[in-house]
């Protein structure tokens, strides 16, 4: 199979693109039009063109492709180029091939940590005889000439110096793309993780990605032993607090009862979150119907104050 079309089939289903007001995430391959998306996979110019028209403002358009058709890139640019605000391109993690001439034409393009752009020269197919053959050739050098002229303007750079680039498939890391002048600057951090793991085989320099990132946990054992402590410290408390309630009788012990269980399940609620936000273990549940007992507290308290009086 051509490796172009093997890796097309291979990251078809591994983006997404969506919008948020004025904030598109293009994370996916370019296609050319919406049956070649339907088929093969990847965000179609129109789908793009009717984002960026829903947006009302300045744009960040936040980008991890790994390229795709470059007639459908351009015509995401002519629609970036006609929108009425200025839009700026934020490499997550990965600018390759037609997505690099798209964020090439932004107003602004900027870098997060870790994120790679690469520039190569346009692929192309075609059936027939040598005259279809030499006319390819021909449309494919054109495009080269076209794409090259677009890194220049953004880098005042000159057009020659790129086509060498691109015909060596050059990857740039945030600082060599800065200093390239393809990239205006690198954002302080990364909040943002694309989970996305394209299939770049196609590519003849494309780096070895590992398997998965390993970062160092920001906490220690000490952490993990108070939290998971106070989980049932704090349901024991709560347990203990209900049976006041259901047996008590004492105005001041069953206000403070239903206290505990709600200052209990707040904090039992933050706990909860940190362990599951830091990938320990199942956190358990919270105890049910805990407002509603204490509000049964205050309320059976009230009741019980208002009759000593």
């Amino acid at each position: 199979m051509n490796p172009q079309i093997k890796m097309r089939l291979a990251n078809k289903g591994a983006g997404e693109f969506r919008a948020d007001a004025n904030v598109i995430w293009l994370y996916d391959v370019i296609a050319s039009d919406s049956e070649e998306a339907m088929w093969m996979g990847g965000i179609a110019p129109q789908q793009f063109i009717d984002a960026l028209a829903q947006t009302t403002g300045p744009v960040t358009l936040r980008v991890n492709s790994p390229g795709g058709s470059v007639f459908g890139a351009q015509a995401m640019v002519a629609a970036m180029r006609a929108h009425p605000h200025p839009i700026t391109a934020q490499i997550d993690s990965l600018a390759a091939s037609a997505a690099s001439v798209i964020a090439s034409e932004a107003a602004q393009t900027i870098m997060a940590p870790g994120a790679m752009l690469m520039i190569h020269k346009a692929w192309g197919m075609a059936i027939g005889n040598e005259s279809d053959m030499r006319g390819t050739a021909d449309l494919l050098a054109k495009i080269d000439g076209q794409i090259a002229e677009s890194y220049a303007r953004r880098s005042g750079g000159d057009a020659a110096a790129f086509l060498d680039l691109m015909a060596a498939e050059t990857w740039f890391t945030a600082a060599e793309a800065v200093a390239a002048g393809l990239a205006d600057s690198m954002v302080a951090e990364n909040t943002q993780r694309p989970s996305a793991r394209w299939d770049l085989s196609a590519y003849a320099k494309a780096p070895q990605m590992p398997e998965a990132l390993t970062v160092a946990p920001a906490f220690n054992d000490a952490d993990v032993a108070f939290v998971t402590g106070m989980v049932p410290t704090l349901e024991a408390q709560i347990a203990l607090a209900k049976t006041a309630i259901g047996a008590g009788m004492n105005t001041d012990v069953l206000a403070l009862a239903g206290d505990i269980i709600c200052d209990n399940t707040e904090q039992l609620t933050e706990l909860q979150d940190w362990i599951e936000g830091n990938g320990l273990i199942a956190s358990p549940e919270i105890p049910e119907t805990t407002d509603m007992i204490a509000m049964r507290a205050r309320q059976l308290a009230a009741r019980l104050a208002a009759s000593e009086i």
